[in-house]
């Protein structure tokens, strides 16, 4: 992050939007203004490591959900276990939700007209 914000800010320079490069802040100048950022690095570093490897593309509608868990907020939970059964109970929501979605995508497609003659 540290490299990335000041490369950011000269684009943002470079392309003339002064203000937006004025309003950008880095965790490493301005740490009030990130409390969790140090404890969020930790934790998405311990994920990494517990996880092994990259999880295959084929694999992504099993884990699709995990782009969306609260890890911090699962780590600084005083019981994690029950943390833990309501994001199992959200992806489950979630899951359902996502196949009504792709059962609506295929009547969409169904009753679609053709442009054949």
């Amino acid at each position: 992050v540290s490299e990335a914000v000041p490369k950011w800010k000269a684009l943002l320079e470079e392309t003339g939007k002064h203000k937006a490069a004025e309003a950008i802040a880095s965790p490493s100048d301005y740490a009030n203004l990130f409390p969790d950022f140090e404890r969020c690095l930790s934790i998405a570093a311990d994920t990494d490591a517990a996880r092994g490897s990259a999880v295959p593309a084929k694999e992504y509608a099993q884990h699709r959900n995990d782009l969306f868990r609260d890890l911090l907020n699962q780590a600084t939970s005083t019981n994690g276990a029950v943390a833990h059964e309501a994001e199992q109970a959200a992806d489950a929501d979630a899951d359902a939700g996502a196949d009504a979605d792709d059962n609506d995508a295929d009547e969409f497609h169904e009753a679609s007209p053709t442009t054949e003659q």
